[in-house]
C-alpha cells in the first residue's frame, strides 16, 4: 500500500480556518440574527418579523458572495489554470508549467502537479530517445540485411515468417502475396519448403541446437541452410529463428569441374606411369649396371610406384564423388574378411617384427560390399603397420551390437591428436610436415574410407588406443547371422 502524502506543514487545518479573527463577523451576524428572529417572533411583532428577515438576508448575501469570491480566487481560479496549463502540455508545448497560487492546500497540490508533469515530460523524452535508437538499429539491420546476397528469413515462435530479406523474397514460390506471418512451408517451392519446415521443426519445439543442411536442390541452384535459434541475453530464452540459405551453386559446378580434371589428368598420368615403371624395372634386372645405377633406378621405381598409387587413389575418389561406382551388397563375415587382410600383409609383419592379433565373436556378419570393405579394412590396417614401432603390436578387435558391426584397429604408434581427429579423414592430408617430412603414403586412403562407409552406411572415427597410439573404429550395419567359420 501506497504511503499517503504528508501534510504541508504550514497547511491551515479546519479549527484555524473557522477561528482566524477575519471571520469574525461572519459567525457574530450567524448568531445575532437568528436571535433577533426569535425576539421578534415571541413578540408577535410584523415590524420587527420584517425588519430582522431583511436585515438577515442583505447580511448572508454580502457574505456568501464575498465567500464565493473568494473561494474562486483560492480554489476554483487556480485549478482551472491548472487545467487548461496541462492541456496545452498534452497538446505538445512542454516548456509550460502550472502557477503556484490560490490557498495553500491547493498550492501544495499544484506543486505536486507540476514536480509530476516535469517527470512524466523527462520520462517521456527518454522513451522517445531509446525509441528512436531502437528504430536507427532496426534500420542499420534492415540494411545489413537488404544488402546481404544470402536468404536471411526471420521465424517466430509459431513458425510465421516475421522478416525477410529481398535475396530469401527471390526463392520464394511464384504467386505468394503475404509473407509477413505465413507459414514458411507455404511460402517456398514444395520441396524446398518441405526441407525448411523439418529443419524448423525441433527449433521450434524447444531444442536449442543448430540445424545445418548442404547441398539443398532448388530449382536449377543448390543451398546449404542453416537454421539458428536466437536467444536473449537475459534468461536464455529462445524468442525466434534464424535461417540463413547459402548459395553454393558455383562452389559445387566448381568442385565438379576440379574433379573432372583431376579425373581426366590422372587417366592422362597412369599410361606413361605404367610405361616408366615398366622401363626401370627392365634396366633394374639388367646385370652390367654399376651399384650407383642401380640405387639411383631403385629410387625412380619407388617414386614411380607411389605416384602411380596416387593416380589410383586419385581416380578412386572421384568415381565415388561422382557416384560411378557400382556396388554389390551381400553378407560378410568380419573374422574371415579380417583374416585375409592380416594374412595379406604376413610378409611386412614379418620383415618388421609386428605382432598383429585378431580378437573377436563368431558370427558377426556386416551387409557390404565384400570388396570395398576389405580396401577399408587394408586400407586402415596398412596405416596401423606404417606407424607402428618396429616389434611393436597391432590389435584388430571386431564384435556386432546394436544393430551395426564394430571393428577397432589398435596401432602403437605416435597417436593423432584429439585436433587432428576429423582433420585426417580429407583428401591428400597427411599428418606431420610434409615439407620436414618425406611422405609415405598419398593422403587419400582415409578420405576413400569415408567415402566408401558412407555408401555402405557406416562411418569411421579416430579415437586413443590403450596400445598408447591410436585406435580407428569402423561401423558397418550388421547383416542377419548365419553360420560361420570361427577365428
Amino acid at each position: 500500500m501506497a504511503d499517503r502524502p504528508k501534510a504541508h506543514a504550514n497547511a491551515p487545518t479546519a479549527e484555524s480556518v473557522a477561528w482566524r479573527p477575519g471571520n469574525f463577523p461572519v459567525f457574530a451576524t450567524s448568531l445575532l440574527l437568528p436571535a433577533g428572529l426569535v425576539v421578534a417572533i415571541g413578540r408577535y411583532d410584523a415590524n420587527w418579523i420584517g425588519g430582522a428577515a431583511a436585515i438577515t438576508f442583505l447580511v448572508s448575501f454580502f457574505w456568501w458572495r464575498r465567500i464565493c469570491r473568494r473561494i474562486h480566487r483560492e480554489f476554483t481560479s487556480p485549478l482551472f489554470i491548472a487545467g487548461v496549463v496541462v492541456d496545452r502540455m498534452r497538446a505538445g508545448d512542454k516548456d509550460r508549467r502550472v502557477p503556484d497560487a490560490g490557498a495553500q492546500v491547493v498550492r501544495n497540490l499544484l506543486r505536486r502537479l507540476n514536480h509530476s508533469l516535469s517527470d512524466a515530460i523527462e520520462s517521456q523524452a527518454l522513451s522517445q530517445a531509446k525509441l528512436m535508437s531502437v528504430e536507427a538499429a532496426f534500420d542499420r539491420i534492415h540494411a545489413v540485411l537488404r544488402s546481404l546476397s544470402e536468404g536471411v528469413i526471420v521465424v517466430g515462435r509459431r513458425g510465421d515468417i516475421v522478416l525477410a530479406n529481398p535475396s530469401a523474397r527471390e526463392l520464394m514460390a511464384e504467386g505468394v502475396s503475404r509473407i509477413e506471418g505465413a507459414p514458411v512451408g507455404d511460402t517456398f517451392p514444395e520441396e524446398f519448403g518441405a526441407v525448411l519446415s523439418g529443419m524448423l521443426e525441433p527449433v521450434l519445439g524447444g531444442d536449442s541446437k543448430r540445424e545445418f543442411s548442404e547441398g539443398v536442390q532448388h530449382g536449377n541452384g543448390i543451398f546449404d541452410i542453416a537454421v539458428i535459434p536466437v536467444e536473449t541475453q537475459v534468461g536464455g530464452s529462445n524468442f525466434g529463428t534464424l535461417v540463413v540459405m547459402t548459395d553454393v551453386t558455383k562452389s559445387h559446378e566448381v568442385a565438379a569441374l576440379k574433379d573432372e580434371f583431376l579425373s581426366s589428368v590422372s587417366h592422362e598420368l597412369r599410361t606413361p606411369l605404367t610405361n616408366i615403371l615398366a622401363y626401370t624395372e627392365i634396366l633394374t634386372s639388367m646385370t652390367d649396371q654399376d651399384p650407383e645405377s642401380r640405387e639411383f633406378l631403385g629410387i625412380i621405381q619407388t617414386e614411380s610406384k607411389r605416384l602411380h598409387r596416387l593416380v589410383d587413389n586419385v581416380l578412386e575418389y572421384s568415381k565415388l564423388e561422382t557416384g560411378k561406382v557400382e556396388w554389390n551388397l551381400e553378407d560378410v563375415d568380419l573374422g574371415e574378411t579380417l583374416q585375409g587382410c592380416i594374412a595379406a600383409f604376413a610378409e611386412r609383419t614379418a620383415a618388421e617384427e609386428l605382432a598383429v592379433e585378431l580378437q573377436g565373436e563368431s558370427g558377426a556378419i556386416a551387409r557390404a560390399d565384400r570388396t570395398r570393405l576389405q580396401q577399408v579394412f587394408a586400407s586402415v590396417l596398412d596405416n596401423a603397420l606404417k606407424f607402428s614401432e618396429r616389434g611393436g603390436q597391432v590389435r584388430v578387435e571386431f564384435a556386432a551390437r546394436g544393430g551395426m558391426t564394430e571393428t577397432r584397429i589398435h596401432d602403437c604408434g605416435p597417436g593423432v591428436p584429439e585436433e587432428q581427429r576429423e582433420v585426417i579423414f580429407g583428401h591428400l592430408t597427411q599428418l606431420g610436415d610434409c615439407l620436414v617430412d618425406k611422405p609415405s603414403g598419398t593422403g587419400m586412403g582415409l578420405a576413400i574410407c569415408v567415402r566408401i562407409l558412407e555408401e555402405l552406411g557406416g562411418s569411421i572415427r579416430c579415437e586413443d588406443s590403450p596400445l598408447g597410439g591410436a585406435c580407428f573404429v569402423i561401423e558397418v550395419p550388421e547383416a542377419a547371422a548365419v553360420p560361420t567359420v570361427g577365428c
